[in-house]
């Protein structure tokens, strides 16, 4: 059951190490638990160390047993255990990362992961994509409780997106301008300084 209830949580398809580690069975017990989830034809096997539900029926009406408060506690223990193994390399699941930090309550580790999957990329697609990720980050820090944490995170977000359209210069010089206004407006409830000294300097 335990098994069961965290592979619902983590998705239709899910990684072993994943699971693995959320549950923290010994290994002959956890093998042993996946080999009878798919003796009864619960699980596929689809690579290596990935798998899926048969049926997403079957994954939403385990999802749906479970309360409210186990819920939002498994999905932070996924959403810390993904980003832990994938730290290295963020771009490909840090939205499904940042998803299950919402879902287990914690917005502001959302956003932080959101802005680290726009780091280090270019191209005009992958702008977009960060675009839409800084977006994301920023909406989701307006709803998280006002930390100078919280605060600290959207200026940096703000100075990262004007920071991206000043390097592609795909986009008119108010928009880049813009965001260097929030960011510096923001800076300034902060202690430190830096964030202002950047802001400025993009303006």
């Amino acid at each position: 059951k335990q098994v069961l209830d965290v592979a619902a949580i983590i998705g239709k398809r899910f990684a072993g190490s994943v699971l693995h580690q959320v549950v923290r069975l010994p290994e002959d017990d956890y093998l042993q638990a996946l080999d009878e989830l798919w003796r009864r034809a619960l699980i596929l096997v689809i690579g290596d160390d990935d798998y899926e539900f048969d049926h997403e029926l079957v994954r939403e009406v385990l999802y749906e047993t479970l309360s409210a408060m186990r819920r939002r506690q498994l999905h932070r223990l996924v959403a810390e255990t993904m980003a832990d193994l994938y730290a290295g390399d963020l771009s490909s699941l840090g939205e499904q990362i940042a998803e299950h930090y919402v879902r287990g309550g914690r917005p502001l580790e959302a956003a932080q992961v959101l802005l680290q999957t726009t780091q280090g990329q270019s191209g005009a697609l992958v702008l977009a994509t960060a675009q839409a990720h800084i977006s994301r980050a920023l909406e989701l820090l307006e709803k998280a409780p006002r930390t100078t944490a919280a605060t600290t995170l959207a200026s940096t977000c703000w100075l990262h997106l004007g920071t991206l359209l000043a390097r592609h210069r795909l986009y008119d010089d108010d928009q880049m301008r813009q965001a260097f206004v929030r960011a510096q407006h923001l800076s300034r409830q902060l202690p430190d300084a830096r964030l202002r000294f950047w802001a400025l300097r993009g303006l």
